[in-house]
């Protein structure tokens, strides 16, 4: 995947571990980049900075605990894919901070806190599989850690 930052000099391209690669060293990086951006060896380009990391599916099997509470990516990571993990995490923060205000303001019980959970679990764990399919182009995820 391709995303422009300035759209004429920057750019970021994402790249991914193969099954049966090994490890980062292993992989042609320069052949790579060149692919992704369908450019012959005669293009010139200059790597800024790097960040190797695995795809992977990790959602918290609860978001609660007493009174304490975990949004965002402490809840839930995925693969960086069309910023589902950061419109998760923007939903998560929105659907607490009502119930939060909800019941300190006194329009709601205590027990309106247990609807975090019970909303954005189920949805978080869905858009997190969604996620890892479609950036993938399978039914199955080939990474590490994927569940």
């Amino acid at each position: 995947m391709v995303y422009a930052i300035d759209g004429r000099e920057r750019w970021l391209v994402h790249n991914y571990m193969k099954p049966g690669e090994g490890d980062f060293d292993s992989v042609d990086r320069d052949g790579c980049i060149r692919t992704i951006l369908g450019v012959e060896a005669d293009f010139k380009y200059e790597v800024i900075s790097k960040e190797d990391w695995y795809g992977r599916r990790l959602v918290a099997d609860r978001f609660r605990k007493n009174c304490a509470f975990i949004a965002g990516d402490a809840a839930h990571i995925w693969v960086p894919y069309a910023g589902y993990g950061m419109n998760a995490g923007i939903a998560d923060a929105m659907n607490l901070s009502w119930l939060l205000s909800a019941h300190l303001n006194g329009w709601a019980p205590a027990s309106i806190l247990d609807a975090y959970e019970a909303e954005r679990w189920p949805i978080t764990s869905q858009v997190s599989r969604f996620a890892i399919v479609a950036c993938r182009g399978r039914d199955s995820p080939p990474w590490r850690g994927a569940r």
